[in-house]
């Protein structure tokens, strides 16, 4: 159960940290089409992923 509530705490954060760091890199993106672009959204998402892991 405690891994329950642990992942759900962590799905929020995330969730938080994407729309507040992420997704104006995803918007920017999609306007540019660059390589760049993509690469720098790409880069914060894992960079999110790895602040907030999943719990084991």
């Amino acid at each position: 159960m405690e891994i329950i509530s642990e992942l759900g705490v962590v799905l929020e954060q995330r969730e938080h940290a994407y729309r507040a760091e992420s997704d104006a890199l995803y918007m920017a993106w999609q306007y540019d089409q660059t390589p760049e672009a993509e690469q720098a959204w790409r880069d914060k998402v894992a960079e999110i992923k790895q602040r907030y892991p999943k719990p084991a």
